[in-house]
């Protein structure tokens, strides 16, 4: 928080975040995931945001933050070396051809609302299946049952509004609950999409033009606004014959996602080059307005794949006639790929300067929390050469220098330590990129023949055919991903 002395201590700028175990491959790191940076309206462009930032990093590196996140507008955190590591993805299919082309007996399992007694089995799955997910939530017990005590309160008839996490006016227009005043009179919204031509530009204290991400944030009278659904309102197990809970997942309702950027609706217009790819979805071309209407959001699932047709029947049993279901879900995950099987339509954004964005806060103690990882990296690498692989490496950015020493026998499991940084000039292994690289390199956004390729920028790459297959086993791609229930 920023105060300004000569105004009696008034608040004029801040930044909140909450600290989360983020997973890199197999290795947890500390996280500081930033959860809202604002500065008042009438104290804006004075820089105080900027002022307020780079004193959060320094406070960040001092409480043991290995790296921070946040979920950025567009085109502006870069500037504080932040930088896109997730690729935003979602799958579409028609409720109907599911059910038509798709297994989709239940097998003996059943579907049951989830209660927060059903956490540790949920978070044990979950926990499970994202052992080794780049990016993924290394999530507690208590996170767990929390979300679960929130579901069923969203569920309740009249749940008191600040409750609410999305919103609908009378008018139409969806947006999301910032804070409402005690007496529930007004309420702080950040709504989706285009300023309506109706709505005064000088009652928006915050907007965003980007394609991708288009909001703006005012004040409305709390009278009239309706809670709208969202992504994992409902919580579902999935048990087997003798109750044991085996899968779970987490959707909402057939109804409009705030969302609209995450793919909610299909732009046609943007794919009539793919005229082979329209045609062979669902049943044809007459399904590209099917594909654009409502859909039963899937934003979760964890568990076997014997869950999926189980889970597949009761998100088409909750379509209405006509309706799609829609998957939030990493392009890796199996159960895209049983969708797949009946035509599907899949929607994925690389954002450049957007969304979730990641930066090093302190690179030496966030390589000591990769060790082992690093070791795992090479050892279980399909190259011999990087198997066998034995040396000095060092990796350097704008934030200094780390060096790890590489030891043992070539059969046996490589040991990792980070040894002084004088042993950097004799190093045979030398790695030296920008620090927004060096953090898509170890998230597996990028790979080094294609950092490789950066012109105007400080890289240095290994030359030595054998360390470079090394270098590349420490730096695979990959596919993160961060869950909706993460974004806090």
């Amino acid at each position: 928080m920023l105060q300004d002395a000569d105004a009696g201590g008034e608040c004029v700028s801040w930044c909140c975040f909450v600290e989360q175990d983020i997973r890199i491959g197999g290795a947890t790191v500390v996280a500081a995931n930033v959860t809202g940076v604002g500065t008042w309206k009438h104290r804006r462009r004075s820089g105080y945001s900027s002022i307020v930032l780079e004193g959060a990093l320094q406070w960040m590196k001092r409480q043991g933050m290995h790296i921070t996140l946040l979920s950025g507008v567009p085109n502006y955190y870069h500037q504080f070396g932040y930088v896109s590591v997730m690729p935003e993805h979602t799958i579409n299919v028609l409720a109907s051809t599911v059910t038509e082309r798709a297994a989709c007996a239940p097998g003996g399992l059943t579907i049951v609302d989830a209660t927060p007694d059903d956490a540790p089995a949920i978070c044990a799955i979950y926990n499970a299946d994202n052992a080794t997910r780049t990016l993924s939530v290394a999530r507690p017990l208590e996170m767990v049952t929390a979300q679960l005590e929130a579901a069923i309160r969203s569920r309740q008839p009249d749940p008191p509004m600040r409750s609410w996490r999305f919103v609908q006016t009378p008018d139409n227009r969806l947006g999301r609950l910032l804070s409402v005043t005690e007496d529930e009179t007004t309420a702080r919204v950040r709504f989706f999409g285009e300023l309506p031509e109706d709505v005064d530009p000088d009652d928006v204290t915050a907007k965003s033009d980007d394609p991708d991400n288009k909001h703006y944030e005012m004040e409305v009278p709390a009278e009239g606004l309706t809670r709208a659904s969202f992504w994992g309102s409902n919580w579902r197990t999935v048990r087997d014959e003798s109750g044991e809970i085996i899968a779970y997942f987490s959707w909402s309702e057939p109804r409009r996602s705030p969302w609209g950027n995450r793919g909610s609706t299909v732009n046609w217009d943007s794919v009539d080059v793919y005229g082979w790819q329209a045609d062979n979805i669902g049943r044809g071309g007459a399904d590209k307005d099917a594909l654009s209407g409502p859909a039963v959001q899937l934003s979760e699932l964890g568990g076997p794949t014997r869950a999926f047709p189980a889970v597949a029947a009761y998100l088409a049993e909750q379509a209405p006639e006509g309706a799609r279901i829609q998957a939030s879900l990493p392009a890796d995950h199996l159960f895209c790929r049983y969708l797949r099987q009946v035509g599907a339509f899949e929607y994925t954004t690389h954002p450049w300067s957007a969304h979730t964005m990641v930066r090093v806060v302190d690179q030496a103690k966030l390589f000591q929390a990769l060790l082992p990882e690093i070791g795992r990296r090479l050892w279980t690498s399909s190259s011999a050469e990087a198997r066998a692989w034995r040396g000095v490496a060092a990796f350097t950015t704008e934030l200094g220098t780390v060096c790890l020493s590489v030891e043992g026998d070539a059969d046996t499991e490589p040991i990792v330590s980070i040894i002084d940084g004088s042993a950097a000039a004799s190093a045979e292994c030398t790695l030296a990129v920008p620090q927004h690289r060096l953090t898509q390199l170890l998230f597996g956004t990028v790979t080094l023949d294609i950092v490789a390729l950066d012109e105007g920028q400080s890289v240095t790459l290994p030359t030595n055919a054998q360390v470079g297959c090394a270098m590349s086993a420490m730096f695979p791609p990959g596919t993160p991903w961060r869950w909706d229930l993460d974004f806090m």
